[in-house]
Order: C-alpha cells, then sequence, then structure tokens
C-alpha cells in the first residue's frame, strides 16, 4: 500500500485545487502523513439520474461518514471523524478522496 501518489498526479491535484481554492476556508499544508479510513456508512439510499453498461450516478441526501486514523511522520497518531466530500478518480488504482472533519 503506497500512501503516496505520483508526482504527475500531485501536479493535476495542485491545479484542481487552484481552481476550487476559492471554496476553502482553511489553508492546505504537505504531509507526510499514513491513514487508515473507516467507512461508518453501512447503506445510502437514493434516486438514480443515469446509467449505462459501466457505472451508475445517483444522488442522496444521506451522507458517506468515515473515522480516519491518521499517522504522522514523527510517529505521533491521531484520530478525526468527519464525511467524504468528494472521490476523484486519477487514474486506475489511483483515487484521490476528500474529507471534511467534524468539528473538533
Amino acid at each position: 500500500m503506497s500512501p503516496h501518489h505520483p508526482k504527475d498526479s500531485k501536479a493535476r491535484s495542485q491545479a484542481a485545487d487552484a481552481q476550487t481554492a476559492e471554496r476553502r476556508i482553511a489553508r492546505r499544508k504537505p504531509s507526510e502523513a499514513t491513514l487508515e479510513a473507516h467507512i461508518e456508512t453501512c447503506t445510502l439510499s437514493g434516486t438514480v439520474d443515469n446509467t449505462s453498461k459501466t457505472g451508475i450516478l445517483f444522488f442522496t441526501g444521506e451522507e458517506l461518514r468515515v473515522q480516519l486514523e491518521i499517522r504522522e511522520a514523527n510517529g505521533q497518531t491521531s484520530q478525526r471523524t468527519g464525511r467524504l466530500v468528494r472521490m476523484q478518480r486519477l487514474q486506475p488504482g489511483q483515487n484521490g478522496w476528500a474529507v471534511e472533519f467534524d468539528p473538533a
């Protein structure tokens, strides 16, 4: 399991970050941390927007809740909870996940 994505994907991520920066409240900083994400939500119910042979797009008012265990490079571990707000497939086998933390 590799906790980091390749440099070319990082450039794409930074470009996407620039496009959404105006919506962000908190400043971002680079990290060498690793994490484990545990999905709290077992079921989502919603309505289908469209389907194809390769997938489906659906909408729901429910949230995908997660528990995160974050291990910093210095060995310090912290736990946070939150909700998935974005998933981006960069290429097969490489995905970016954005989680909004619950208030501490």
